[in-house]
């Protein structure tokens, strides 16, 4: 759907309210029944029939995704004895992918079966309501329009058509969507405040929604298999990254991977029954989760919940069915597809993760270290070469631009400094003083590249609007990381010239982690900035020495000198 039809849409349905949005306003393409909930695969697909049975992709494409007729999926694959099932019986159709006609429950969900002792979890608890429809309305075009270049886990028809059916009590409850709707109205409320459109007091608004998004957790966990699921998780993972507490983010990013592969989004089977909207997003939702789980746990050293290199999923290219709501245009006149650079960069991140800090990696053979960041330096570089000249540093030092790719940026050089700093590790971490001189060339290389990236870390934060708290919630750790590096450097090589500009940066940062830990008390900041405050404290008091000895190196120069000419 392009622009100019989106826009028709949402002017006809400001103006006719929510019952005006019914599945006819758009394609059948593009119902939310479509994307959302997709139907059983045909074992008889072009792709299931023509392949290799012999093959990991063929096994992986005739695997089984079990739908039952409300749309509950389980995905069987390959080391499971039912996708044997469909493998061994050809283009037959498999018994289970509807209802038998002597069920006598066809439209019951069998992914809602619990034990009666344990049916109180999932009572409906006690929620914030929803905002009025225009409120809902402009919240959740204000998501698509800003937030959902970097995180486009959801078809915007298809959204907008559940959100109209919502208000137009046209809707079951349905945990999955709600637990959607409120992530995105929690996501776009916090926003709002952040940008000084909503007063302060409207903050705890948006916290409200995560509570009623979070309420579903527990039945999105247990009891809902479908897309929509997966797209909920990730969804409120997102909020939750910018707080002063990203446990959750990981939990529910992980969690989020799991119910992918429980529907069979890991795989590149394509069922000729599912449109190409449906398709695609299947595609979008799983890279979208690989690729946040691979981020984040780069970032905290944990291994991810899902190998990069261990499935079937091509890359979307940049043309896609979600138009240009992927593409983000830069002041400097250039576009990017954010979405796309956000995902070639996991594959790297993954890479560097299962390369340098797997348990099996040879750490003592130094050549094998030396070239493997090398390789993935070269990667890196790559990548960055093909976002240019959208991810100029020179122009993203002097303004701010889409958060997105603020935000990429900042993964990026954490990236560089991930990769780079093994090499130099004695550099980093030995107590005793260490001559930069007299390490290997690799190294010292290696050393200035981590350099470089926090300097270009610690200045992307002096362009950044101080009140976009969530944003430097999401950072910290990288934030953290860049001081800790500036300061050891400055230890080491005291007499060097950037020294004195790289404390004067740190010591800017570390006001502004005062401000956060300030704000909120007890989080993980308070001992991460003490750690970071002691640093700058010792770095600073040895360029201070290294400063006094020149100047008195200076004034006896002097003195020696007039004596002379006295003489």
């Amino acid at each position: 759907m392009d622009k100019n039809h989106t826009g028709i849409l949402e002017s006809q349905i400001i103006a006719e309210g929510p019952s005006g949005i019914s599945p006819t306003v758009v394609n059948q393409a593009s119902s939310p029944r479509a994307s959302a909930l997709p139907r059983a695969p045909s074992a008889n697909s072009p792709r299931a029939s023509n392949a290799d049975p012999l093959t990991p992709a063929t096994c992986s494409a005739r695997s089984d995704t079990v739908v039952g007729s409300t749309g509950d999926m389980r995905y069987f694959g390959p080391p499971s004895g039912v996708s044997l099932a469909s493998i061994g019986t050809g283009p037959k159709a498999a018994p289970w992918t509807s209802a038998p006609p002597n069920n006598p429950t066809p439209n019951e969900s069998w992914s809602a079966w619990t034990h009666s002792s344990m049916k109180g979890i999932f009572a409906t608890r006690s929620e914030v309501p929803l905002p009025p429809w225009k409120e809902a309305f402009s919240l959740v075009s204000e998501f698509f329009d800003q937030e959902h270049q970097a995180i486009p886990c959801f078809h915007q028809p298809s959204f907008m058509t559940l959100l109209g059916q919502q208000y137009s009590g046209k809707l079951d409850r349905n945990p999955a969507w709600l637990g959607c709707l409120n992530s995105v109205l929690a996501i776009s409320q916090r926003r709002r405040v952040e940008k000084g459109r909503d007063p302060s007091e409207k903050g705890n608004l948006s916290w409200n929604y995560a509570a009623n998004a979070m309420g579903n957790l527990v039945d999105i966990l247990m009891r809902n298999t479908q897309l929509l699921s997966v797209q909920a998780l990730l969804c409120m993972a997102w909020f939750f990254v910018g707080t002063p507490n990203p446990q959750p983010s990981f939990m529910l990013t992980g969690n989020a991977v799991r119910l992918a592969h429980s529907i069979g989004l890991h795989t590149s089977y394509e069922d000729r029954s599912w449109d190409s909207v449906e398709i695609e997003m299947r595609k979008r939702v799983f890279w979208i989760a690989a690729s946040l789980d691979s981020e984040l746990c780069l970032r905290t050293g944990r291994p991810p919940a899902h190998n990069l290199h261990d499935f079937h999923v091509e890359l979307l290219s940049d043309s896609s069915h979600n138009g240009d709501s992927d593409i983000i245009t830069i002041s400097n006149g250039t576009s990017l597809n954010l979405f796309n650079a956000q995902c070639r960069l996991a594959t790297i991140q993954g890479e560097i993760y299962r390369t340098l800090f797997s348990s099996h990696l040879p750490s003592t053979d130094r050549s094998w270290m030396a070239d493997s960041v090398s390789r993935l330096t070269e990667k890196l570089e790559a990548w960055a070469s093909s976002t240019s000249p959208s991810l100029d540093m020179n122009g993203l030092l002097q303004r701010p631009e889409h958060q997105g790719l603020m935000r990429l940026c900042y993964i990026y050089q954490n990236c560089v400094i991930v990769t780079n700093r093994g090499l130099g590790l004695q550099y980093w971490t030995s107590r005793n003083q260490v001559d930069l001189s007299s390490l290997p060339s690799t190294a010292r290389v290696s050393i200035h590249r981590c350099l470089k990236a926090s300097r270009i870390i610690l200045g992307l934060n002096m362009v950044m609007p101080l009140g976009w708290r969530s944003y430097y919630w999401d950072v910290i750790g990288i934030i953290s990381g860049a001081i800790i590096i500036l300061c050891i450097n400055a230890l080491r090589q005291p007499e060097e010239l950037t020294a004195a500009d790289d404390l004067r940066a740190v010591s800017g940062t570390l006001k502004l982690l005062d401000l956060l830990d300030q704000e909120n008390p007890n989080t993980y900041l308070h001992p991460l900035q003490l750690t970071c405050e002691k640093l700058y404290q010792k770095a600073q008091a040895t360029t201070h020495v290294h400063l006094g000895e020149i100047t008195t190196r200076a004034a006896t120069g002097v003195g020696l000198m007039m004596g002379a000419f006295n003489l």
